[in-house]
């Protein structure tokens, strides 16, 4: 069910804007990347704040303060290598909350994810003044797959 509703309520949510990742696999591009999961079956969305940050303890600080405003989702540092993280912002729905029969479901799960793509831009604007990295860009795809 999820894999036949997804694209057009993405499509909705992100006019113009929805890419699906490779065809016919459960993967989409919007502000973030969205796919579909099993065991158990979720949607997960996980939006780039920012990429190649230096670890420190500036940067978790900061991870800590912007957890703890979060209306959903969490924000986290992924790790590439000694000297660089990818920082992201994710959110799961588990898929037997949702139904075709029951509308509001289905909002929750768009309103969710429109606003963890609202905090994953303002987290972002925040880690690059304070901390350091660069944008996530639709080409760094790669890595919110972590």
């Amino acid at each position: 069910m999820l894999t036949v509703i997804m694209p057009s309520a993405l499509e909705n949510l992100f006019p113009g804007n929805v890419t699906e990742l490779m065809p016919g696999s459960p993967f989409w591009v919007v502000a973030a990347l969205v796919a579909i999961l099993d065991n158990p079956l979720h949607a997960r969305m996980t939006a780039g704040c920012a990429v190649a940050v230096p670890p420190s303890s500036a940067l978790f600080q900061t991870l800590s303060d912007l957890n703890r405003n979060l209306m959903v989702g969490r924000i986290y540092a992924e790790e590439v290598n000694e000297s660089n993280v990818n920082v992201v912002a994710q959110e799961n729905v588990f898929a037997d909350a949702l139904s075709m029969d029951h509308p509001p479901s289905l909002a929750d799960l768009l309103t969710r994810f429109r606003t963890l793509a609202t905090e994953a831009q303002r987290a972002a604007q925040v880690i690059l003044t304070q901390v350091g990295g660069r944008p996530c860009t639709p080409s760094d795809v790669g890595a919110l797959l972590g």
